[in-house]
């Protein structure tokens, strides 16, 4: 066996050999199963007793501490993911960082390791760490991870616990404080509040708000880079110069389509049109409005033309969800020849695309159905 990690990555990566319903279980295991993580930690935190509080806090800076680790290693070490390197099948899209190790599967792994050390959390634990282990083998099974990067993770997940344990003493106080104001906070709430159902319902609003604000900022911090088809199309916001090396070179991009159209006067666009010539890429300006329906014939040519140059290529506009998702979507529905559903995906809020309450960005979905009644499906590839 000459590369033990490829190899046991083929034999996991199965998407060709699964059936449908293996996958969308990976799929949601891979990327979704995480938020366990929360809601037990949130569960733990608000039991009555303030052991489960303490513990919940300790089991919290155990699983930090943990990610902290793994974002040291990023700094200093950069493993390239396997799609990144064309190599496996990929079940959804992912950014284009280091997959060495895998936050995911370390986060519950600190987590897991912590609540073993404690007799009374031990049952909690092994479902906390078998969990961690199930969602480590789906992320390679869905193609973003090597399973090296879940032995790192292992690795990894074993010094956050003993490190907590030892400066438990230290955090004691600081846990105090943090029990002491949240349960006056709570109080305090309850009496402006009478009604707790209300309460909770204010809360879980707040949680969600926040989670759609950090979903947003994750998705401007990466460009929106994302893979349309692996090896061939790959799509953006407009990246500033360091972005746009880091994902030429990550992905080998020999082309770049702007949708943004010629833009003589504007810094990014001499900035592009500078670092493609470096690089010896084509660079082809196709303006596309963000408002406006696009006719079905200049699509057509547009794809002509992503069918001619070299590939890979990046295409992008301005945030990347509109234009970016218009032509994403007529790409898999037209070039790929996926089913209409599933080619409509590009065009959603996993991208930020927003259409709705009058958005103007609903030009864009009206462009895609009427390619679909207009432009003739090709048969085959």
């Amino acid at each position: 066996m000459g590369n033990p990690n490829l190899e046991i990555f083929k034999m996991i990566n199965g998407y060709e050999k699964s059936c449908k319903i293996l996958s969308i279980l990976a799929i949601v295991v891979a990327k979704y199963l995480v938020f366990v993580i929360p809601i037990y930690l949130i569960w733990m935190f608000a039991k009555s007793s303030k052991y489960y509080k303490k513990q919940s806090l300790l089991a919290f800076y155990s699983a930090l501490l943990g990610l902290l680790i793994n974002y040291l290693i990023s700094l200093i070490y950069f493993h390239p993911r396997p799609f990144m390197m064309h190599i496996g099948k990929v079940l959804f899209q992912h950014s284009a960082d280091s997959s060495f190790p895998s936050d995911h599967v370390t986060l519950f792994l600190s987590l897991g390791f912590y609540l073993l050390l404690e007799h009374k959390l031990r049952l909690h634990g092994l479902i906390i760490t078998a969990l961690g282990l199930m969602v480590g083998l789906a992320r390679v099974y869905s193609g973003v991870h090597w399973p090296l990067d879940i032995v790192g993770s292992f690795a990894v997940a074993l010094l956050p616990p003993f490190l907590i344990i030892q400066l438990k003493g230290i955090l004691n106080p600081l846990n105090e404080k943090i029990i002491l104001i949240y349960e006056r906070l709570w109080e305090f709430l309850l009496q402006k509040i009478k009604n707790r159902k209300m309460l909770i319902l204010l809360l879980l609003l707040l949680v969600i708000a926040s989670s759609v604000i950090c979903f947003e900022v994750y998705m401007e911090e990466n460009g929106n880079f994302h893979t349309v088809e692996n090896g061939a199309l790959y799509r953006s916001g407009q990246l500033d110069k360091d972005e746009l090396l880091y994902y030429i070179k990550q992905y080998h991009i020999k082309s770049i389509v702007n949708l943004r159209g010629k833009q003589q006067g504007k810094n990014w666009y001499k900035e592009e049109i500078k670092l493609s010539k470096q690089l010896n890429l084509v660079h082809i300006d196709f303006r596309l409005s963000p408002n406006k329906i696009a006719k079905p014939r200049k699509l057509i040519k547009l794809i002509n033309i992503l069918e001619k140059i070299p590939k890979p290529i990046l295409i992008h506009c301005k945030a990347g969800a509109d234009r970016s998702g218009l032509v994403s979507a007529i790409w898999k529905y037209y070039v790929e020849n996926y089913p209409i559903k599933r080619s409509d995906e590009q065009l959603s809020l996993l991208y930020l695309h927003f259409p709705y309450l009058g958005s103007p960005s609903e030009a864009m979905d009206k462009s895609f159905w009427i390619f679909v009644k207009k432009a003739k499906k090709r048969q085959s590839r």
